[in-house]
């Protein structure tokens, strides 16, 4: 109809690939809105986040073309902007000070990205991908760091600014 509009793609992998790594980087973002912090540091995770995505997903098989369109960077917007996604909701009740296992049993849905974090972490240390936010995350949700913690850990963590897989 005129309000959807389905687009195709020959990158069965990417494409799945997208669905899942933008949960990540989700919860992320709603722990940035929920310490408080402005639109640029959430702007900031997004754009590091998806270069994590396409570094993970190319390592997966996915191509980098996927990451780049509608089911990459357009999910990733609007699942890290939106407070109905389940999995900015974990993100922010997390940095608002909540446990991880309270924020699940009153959640009616499942948050994916939880799960998600701790398989690609695993996933990332076998295949030797740097994966600096999801590694993060999964110290918060593993109590092994906390939000402030993890807060401080990236205004120091050296970024590289290259984007080299274009």
């Amino acid at each position: 109809n005129d309000r959807f509009l389905v687009y195709g793609s020959n990158d069965l992998i990417g494409i799945e690939l997208c669905g899942v790594l933008k949960n990540i980087i989700a919860i992320g973002t709603g722990m940035i809105s929920g310490m408080g912090l402005g639109e640029n540091s959430r702007a900031m995770l997004i754009s590091r986040g998806m270069v994590e995505m396409v570094y993970i997903g190319n390592a997966l098989g996915g191509n980098t073309k996927a990451f780049l369109g509608l089911a990459g960077v357009g999910d990733l917007v609007a699942t890290c902007s939106s407070k109905l996604s389940r999995n900015f909701t974990v993100g922010y009740r997390l940095a608002k000070g909540e446990s991880l296992e309270d924020i699940i049993q009153s959640m009616e849905e499942v948050a994916e990205g939880v799960n998600t974090i701790k398989i690609i972490d695993r996933l990332a240390e076998s295949y030797n991908i740097r994966v600096p936010i999801t590694e993060t995350l999964h110290n918060i949700i593993e109590g092994e760091m906390s939000v402030q913690e993890a807060y401080t850990y990236f205004m120091k963590f050296p970024f590289r600014s290259e984007i080299d897989f274009i």
